[in-house]
């Protein structure tokens, strides 16, 4: 069964993958928003990971995008 924690971040990376600039609460404890940073993956410059990361308790995920 997967976490409330898991389906927060999941949810969370929905929101950001379709817009960045979402201010979204960090899905961890809700303190801060998650901010956005992407990096184009070093072995296909077709995609980039996008890491989430909490301005406040520093929770992060990535996603794997495609450009």
């Amino acid at each position: 069964m997967i976490s409330e924690t898991s389906k927060a971040w999941i949810q969370a990376g929905k929101i950001l993958a379709e817009n960045p600039e979402t201010q979204v609460r960090c899905p961890e404890k809700a303190d801060g928003f998650l901010t956005v940073q992407d990096v184009t993956a070093p072995t296909d410059p077709t995609r980039f990971e996008r890491y989430l990361v909490c301005d406040v308790c520093g929770a992060r995920n990535i996603l794997l995008m495609r450009e």
